[in-house]
Order: structure tokens, then C-alpha cells, then sequence
């Protein structure tokens, strides 16, 4: 049992790594656009980092979507056993919590992750002018852009809160 659910901690680790990684290359992608708005970079600049962020776009859903299904496949959980000897109840224990602090960064990450993804395959559509005319495609994004704040957000502010022991 103590195994099964170190296993499911650990996967839930993993989800957390792989999400933070690209929730934050979309916070980057994001932050371009603002900073160009703000007269902090040029043109040039913001889709140099545009570019940037979208090239490691694939990379951070696959990572992230593997690292989910095995963390998915996973059956452990870390339930009071009956009769564990006082080192497992412990250890037991201490992964419980963390198995459950992690669930509102878990929520958040998908959240955060759910943007990105939309938003890489909003950015192949567009290079195969499947998005309408350049207007069209830029008001598009501009709604993605106003909108991703608030999952970023939640994001950044449930991994500041996140407080668990080690499992």
C-alpha cells in the first residue's frame, strides 16, 4: 500500500513539473504580447519571443500529457491501513497530505495547460491560414490573450500555496 501510493505522490510530482514548465513558457508567450503593449519591447522582439515560446510549445504538451496518463494509470492511494506499523501509518500519512495538497495545483496546472494547448493549436491552424483572414486571427488571439491572465494566475498562486511535507 505504503509503494502504491509513493508511486501516485511521485506521478502527481511529475504532472506538477511538466505543467509548470509550460503554463509557464505560455505566461512568457503572454507577457510578450504586454510587454509590446507597454513599449517595453519592439515588433521584432515580441515575436522573436513569440517564436520562442511556441517552439517549445509541442514539447511541453507532450511532456505533460505523459507524465498525466501515467500519473491517470496510477492506482495508489494513501489511505489509513489497518495494522501498518507505526514507521508505514506515518509515512502513510505524511503522503496523504500531500497527495491532497497537491489536487487544487493539479486543478490549476490542467487549467493553465488547457490554455496552452488550445493556444499551440490555434498557432498551427494559423500558419495553415485556417483561422480566418490576419484580422480574424489576430482577434482571436487578442481574446486568448486577455483571457489567459486569469488561469496563469491561479496557477502561480496555487504553487505559492502549495505546503506539503515529502512522501
Amino acid at each position: 500500500a505504503l509503494t502504491a501510493c509513493q508511486e501516485k505522490v511521485t506521478a502527481a510530482d511529475e504532472v506538477l513539473k511538466q505543467g509548470k514548465t509550460g503554463v509557464l513558457h505560455w505566461a512568457e508567450h503572454v507577457d510578450a504580447q504586454q510587454d509590446y503593449f507597454a513599449g517595453d519591447v519592439s515588433v521584432t522582439q515580441m515575436k522573436g519571443r513569440f517564436k520562442a515560446t511556441r517552439l517549445k510549445g509541442p514539447g511541453d504538451l507532450k511532456r505533460y500529457d505523459d507524465a498525466l496518463s501515467t500519473y491517470q494509470d496510477l492506482d495508489g492511494s494513501c489511505a489509513k491501513v489497518k495494522g501498518a506499523e507505526s514507521a508505514v501509518a506515518t509515512t502513510l500519512a505524511k503522503c496523504a497530505k500531500r497527495s491532497k495538497a497537491q489536487q487544487p495545483v493539479l486543478k490549476a496546472t490542467a487549467a493553465g495547460m488547457k490554455d496552452w494547448k488550445y493556444h499551440q493549436t490555434f498557432m498551427a491552424r494559423n500558419a495553415l491560414h485556417k483561422e480566418g483572414s490576419p484580422s480574424e486571427a489576430q482577434s482571436s488571439w487578442l481574446k486568448q490573450y486577455r483571457t489567459a491572465p486569469k488561469n496563469i494566475n491561479a496557477f502561480k498562486k496555487a504553487v505559492r500555496n502549495f505546503d506539503a511535507p515529502s512522501c
